[in-house]
């Protein structure tokens, strides 16, 4: 696939105005995820809305005294904290940075205080109205900050909120007057981009996840399990992915263990309010690094079908169902009926939620007239543990059978999970070290160089897209084979340079499959897994209308129909504000979130 890069730049630069000779441009923007959004959640309950983009330019750029940007209102932002919790909840506000900085920035000033308290003067210090003013400057570079808390500038702490309520506050924000000046601001050009964020005390501490396993983790180590090496590493431009039998790559997530499969650098990902139904509309597009995760435990103890919809049911053209994701029963078990009525739009220049011609009556999915898909509960956003698993879809009937999952997502990771462009396309070949390496699949399923392929077929109602928007899909292919660390007689690069689809016997299954950690799963526990048992994947088999890729128990990569029951490990992407709080990354330490 062609990388969409659907950049939503809202640039907050201004151009300072020159003082004398000697004095630089400067410029400052402030939002989260450098975007001023209306109702961000931040966390499970504290939501943070920010009237107006904050602007330093022109006038307001220029370095000034304190008390003189406490009193003028142009220097002013206002934003509301709102605690939705049923308790009351001591409330942290930070700073911490954005991407594409030109740092450092040596002499910038903020204060911030409640609507409706004294203004404060230049020299206030915490007080019980919650009024706080930094005298000193930042000196460091914001990627290094570590005066208040590590990697975020803490403005605003323990602020107390009452249950169910809200408080608004100002911050000023300005360029410091002694400093400039001193003429230390005169050396560049320099630009900062700061995220405003909102969290329970204490839970603001830490980097971005995303930056800090680029920057920070550990990128290689011996697992304890099975004393197998691993690595952290990049095989394409600023793509970093774990690999090896057992790495350090676990991370808490909805009160259960998942695994780190990377750090993928130009998702193209919906930046709109969750179950709104403008979550993925175009102005609500960006594009960015985004952390991928995998649930260690299959999702149930049952084996599930990747679409069973009979001939003229959807996009059903054989009685094997569809290897169609957009419309597939096993998205719609994944992502939910409550998400998909109200944040998917029809067939958007052939990148769909749902196709257009699809409708939604309560829990119901019809397409063609018949229905396809009835789900009293779903793993996204469901109620109890109780799913119904797909099953056939006929013209004249629909029977589903009723399965447990382990625990669907709560409320509370519901709300880190972002909405992202999943490549759909496949292949039609795949037995060759030119058709069937990692490396192949990976161009494959992205299209890259025009090499991938999807399933047309001139009786289908809309064509099959080549891009879906959603919270939860499976792995790749090409995920499970940039999973592996080779062993001692083909080493990583030999493994990945061989066709999966001969990963199953002799040394390529020893060091090359049996290697990937992404082969071994837990059923019943939560310690590493040992064993394997095959599992679906998201791509297609592009030479027929139902067959879909799997990785079998052994190593081998193959096709199945959709029909077919085939165990399931749901994958999904971080939001890019997700921070990094703690951990070593081990399974009985997992790396934390907040």
């Amino acid at each position: 696939m062609r990388k969409i890069l659907l950049y939503i730049i809202i640039i907050a630069l201004a151009i300072c105005t020159y003082l004398s000779i000697s004095y630089a441009y400067y410029s400052i923007s402030i939002g989260t995820n450098q975007n001023i959004t209306t109702n961000v959640a931040i966390d499970a309950c504290i939501t943070l809305t920010v009237s107006t983009q904050i602007n330093l330019s022109g006038d307001k750029a220029v370095p000034i005294n304190d008390n003189r940007a406490l009193t003028n209102t142009n220097y002013r932002t206002a934003f509301t904290v709102y605690n939705k919790c049923s308790t009351a909840q001591n409330v942290d506000i930070a700073f911490a940075p954005g991407s594409a900085n030109t740092m450092p920035i040596e002499a910038i000033k903020y204060a911030i205080y409640e609507q409706g308290a004294t203004v404060p003067t230049a020299g206030t210090a915490l007080s019980t109205n919650k009024i706080r003013l930094y005298d000193r400057v930042i000196s460091e570079t914001l990627s290094s900050i570590s005066e208040t808390v590590e990697y975020g500038y803490l403005i605003g702490n323990n602020l107390s909120i009452p249950a169910n309520s809200s408080k608004a506050y100002y911050v000023n924000t300005w360029i410091d007057y002694s400093e400039g000046g001193g003429g230390n601001l005169s050396t560049a050009n320099k630009t900062a981009r700061l995220h405003l964020l909102a969290a329970r005390k204490g839970e603001i501490g830490g980097p971005l996840l995303n930056e800090w396993l680029v920057n920070t983790a550990p990128k290689s180590g011996t697992d304890a399990v099975s004393s197998s090496p691993w690595i952290l590493t990049s095989d394409h431009t600023g793509e970093w992915r774990y690999a090896g039998k057992n790495p350090d790559n676990y991370i808490q997530f909805n009160g259960e263990l998942w695994r780190i499969i990377g750090v993928m650098p130009d998702m193209m990902y919906c930046t709109g309010t969750y179950g709104s139904s403008d979550e993925c509309y175009y102005e609500n597009w960006q594009s960015g690094p985004l952390v991928k995760i995998i649930r260690n435990q299959l999702i149930s103890s049952s084996t599930l079908s990747w679409d069973y919809k009979q001939t003229g049911v959807g996009s059903a053209t054989e009685s094997y169902g569809s290897n169609d994701w957009s419309d597939s029963q096993l998205m719609l078990m994944l992502n939910g009926t409550n998400y998909l009525k109200t944040a998917y739009g029809g067939n958007m220049q052939n990148r769909v939620g749902l196709h257009s011609s699809y409708t939604i009556t309560s829990n119901v999915v019809k397409g063609n007239g018949y229905n396809f898909y009835n789900a009293t509960y779903s793993y996204l956003d469901g109620n109890g543990t109780t799913i119904y698993k797909p099953s056939s879809a006929t013209k004249s009937s629909y029977t589903a059978t009723s399965g447990t999952l382990y625990k669907k997502i709560e409320s509370s990771a519901l709300s880190k999970i972002a909405s992202v462009g999943w490549g759909l396309y496949g292949t039609n070949s795949y037995d060759t070290a030119a058709e069937g390496s990692p490396s192949a699949f990976y161009n494959k399923e992205r299209n890259i160089d025009n090499t991938g392929l999807v399933y047309t077929n001139s009786s289908l109602p809309e064509m099959r897209p080549f891009l879906w928007f959603g919270k939860i899909g499976l792995m790749y292919p090409s995920d499970f084979g940039y999973a592996t660390n080779g062993g001692t007689t083909y080493d990583r690069n030999v493994c990945l340079g061989y066709q999966m689809s001969g990963w199953s016997s002799g040394s390529y299954q020893t060091d090359c499959a049996l290697n990937s950690y992404l082969l071994f799963q837990n059923i019943t526990s939560t310690a590493p897994g040992t064993s394997g048992t095959a599992q679906w994947t998201l791509s297609p088999s592009s030479s027929g209308a139902n067959a879909v890729f799997r990785v079998d128990n052994g190593g081998y990569v193959g096709v199945s129909a959709a029909s077919g029951n085939i165990a399931v490990r749901p994958v999904l992407y971080l939001k890019a504000e997700t921070i990094f709080t703690g951990g070593t990354g081990k399974w009985n330490d997992p790396y934390t979130i907040s």
